[in-house]
């Protein structure tokens, strides 16, 4: 079976490997969350394996790789290397995986070749923590504000993650992003002095609550209403230029670098479903 590299991929491709790389990225988040490496009392961090996630397509294996807990960048799986010591989470044919990453699709039966029992129950454990902090409010449903910012702070990060994944794939965001202006971005829910989260916005990347010390051109701070309109935002279910207008979300500082951030998301929007 070939291996495909990204300037063959389709959209198809680059919309999986968006899904793959951002589920990555916050279940390493979950494992920094669950198991920090400050913790006290001094005991051992677990050592979790590898984890790909792959699929084919016309006869290509696709998918990524990554360590959970370790801060490690997805990179892209290769053959020769599963065997060692990587779990495969093989999600069959391209449109099976994207219907797994979109919640429309259960763990499929088959969990690889390479499985340890043990290992795989945390893993899959981890790997469910971080698809459940990516869920949109099913409606009606009440959540704790507690929730409500864990889910909005884990949406922020995703969207970082995917950006940069993005820009890397697609030479419209390449460019797109290479056109904006770079600095710091804050968000405040309404009632709380502390941000929510702080995005540290670049040409090339973007990375979540960055070194205060790190220089950036601009400033820009972004409050929502409430903690709905916060959710709503970050699945992509909220027309954010007619949440300014009737006052869901107030925008002070260098209002272009708010206006870039929203082009970047909506076009990551045009590859994820998150509503």
């Amino acid at each position: 079976m070939r291996i495909g590299w990204l300037g063959e991929m389709g959209l198809g491709d680059v919309k999986a490997s968006l899904y793959a790389r951002i589920l990555l990225a916050v279940a390493d988040r979950v494992a920094s969350d669950i198991f920090p490496a400050s913790r006290a009392g001094g005991d051992r961090l677990p050592v979790f394996d590898h984890l790909a996630l792959t699929w084919v397509h016309d006869g290509t294996l696709y998918g990524w790789r990554a360590r959970p807990g370790s801060g490690e960048a997805a990179v892209p799986v290769l053959p020769e290397e599963l065997p060692k010591g990587t779990l495969a989470l093989h999600l069959g044919i391209l449109p099976d995986a994207i219907a797994f990453f979109e919640g429309r699709r259960s763990l499929p039966s088959r969990l690889g070749s390479w499985w340890r029992p043990l290992a795989w129950m945390r893993m899959l454990r981890l790997l469910a923590a971080a698809k459940a902090r990516l869920d949109p409010v099913k409606q009606g449903k009440a959540i704790s504000d507690a929730e409500t910012r864990l889910k909005v702070e884990t949406g922020m990060y995703a969207a970082c993650c995917g950006v940069s994944a993005l820009v890397s794939m697609d030479p419209f965001c390449a460019r797109l992003s290479s056109e904006q202006p770079s600095g710091r971005l804050r968000v405040f829910l309404a009632g709380y002095d502390a941000p929510l989260a702080i995005l540290g916005i670049r040409h090339d990347r973007w990375v979540m609550n960055p070194s205060p010390t790190e220089p950036y051109e601009h400033e820009v701070d972004l409050v929502f209403r409430d903690g709905m309109a916060a959710l709503q935002s970050v699945s992509g279910r909220l027309d954010n230029l007619a949440a300014v207008g009737d006052g869901r979300i107030r925008m002070s500082g260098f209002v272009p670098l708010a206006d870039g951030f929203t082009h970047m998301t909506d076009r990551l929007q045009q590859f994820v479903r998150t509503a």
